[in-house]
C-alpha cells in the first residue's frame, strides 16, 4: 500500500492506501456527509477504529461511532447497533481491549479469533483487525522481553495468544534460547542490569 499526503484524499482511498491517524481524523468530516457512499462510510470507521486501538487512543475508538451517520446504524433498537457485521465486530473488540485487564490479554486474543472467524480474510476489517492483533503481541513481547531472564512457555501463552509450540518458534527466532535443565524454560537473550529473577518473581537489587 501506498501513503498518500493529506491534502486531496477522499473515502475512496480507503482500500488502497496506509493511512496515518491523522489522515482518518481529516476525512471524518467527509464520512459524515449524508452524500457519502454508505460502504465507504463503513469502510472508513472501521479503518479508523482499529488505527485508534493500534495506537492506544482507547477511549476515542470507543466513542467515535458516536459521531457517526445514523443510517449505518439499525434502526429498531435505542442504542448504537451497527447493521454491518464487520462493524459489530470492530465495536466487540473494542469493549474488550477498553476493559482489558493488564493481565487478561487471553480474553483479547479469544474475542478477536472468534471475530476473525467471522470476517472474511479479504475484508478490511479482517486486515485491520489482524494488525490489531499483532500490536498487541509485539507490545506484550516489548515488555516481557525487558522484564524476564527467563520463564516459562506456559505463562508466556496468555501473552501471546498462541499455543506453546508457536511461543517457542517466535522466541527461538528472536535469539531466546531453550533452558539445558528444564526444556519448559526458556531464556532471554539479553540480561537486565541491576535486575535478577528469583523465582519468576522481579526484585530490584541493591
Amino acid at each position: 500500500m501506498t501513503t498518500l499526503p493529506l491534502s486531496g484524499l477522499t473515502l475512496i482511498d480507503l482500500p488502497r492506501a496506509e493511512l496515518t491517524l491523522a489522515q482518518l481524523e481529516a476525512l471524518e468530516a467527509q464520512a459524515q456527509m449524508p452524500v457519502s457512499p454508505k460502504d465507504k462510510v463503513i469502510q472508513y470507521y472501521l479503518v479508523y477504529i482499529y488505527s485508534l486501538l493500534r495506537s492506544d487512543e482507547l477511549a476515542e475508538a470507543k466513542f467515535v461511532l458516536r459521531r457517526a451517520p445514523r443510517n449505518i446504524f439499525t434502526h429498531d433498537s435505542d442504542e448504537l447497533v451497527p447493521a454491518d457485521p464487520a462493524l459489530v465486530s470492530a465495536t466487540n473488540v473494542t469493549t474488550i481491549v477498553h476493559a482489558l485487564d493488564y493481565y487478561d490479554f487471553q480474553t483479547f486474543f479469544n474475542t478477536a479469533n472468534l471475530e476473525l472467524a467471522r470476517l472474511s480474510d479479504m475484508d478490511i476489517s479482517a486486515t485491520a483487525l489482524k494488525k490489531l492483533v499483532q500490536h498487541v503481541r509485539d507490545k506484550n513481547y516489548n515488555f516481557i522481553s525487558k522484564a524476564f531472564v527467563s520463564t516459562t512457555l506456559t505463562d508466556l501463552v496468555p501473552f501471546f495468544g498462541m499455543d506453546i509450540e508457536q511461543i517457542r518458534s517466535e522466541l527461538l527466532s528472536r535469539g531466546w534460547t531453550i533452558s539445558r535443565q528444564d526444556a519448559s524454560i526458556i531464556l532471554s537473550p539479553t540480561k537486565i542490569k541491576g535486575i535478577k529473577l528469583i523465582t519468576n518473581i522481579l526484585r530490584l537489587t541493591c
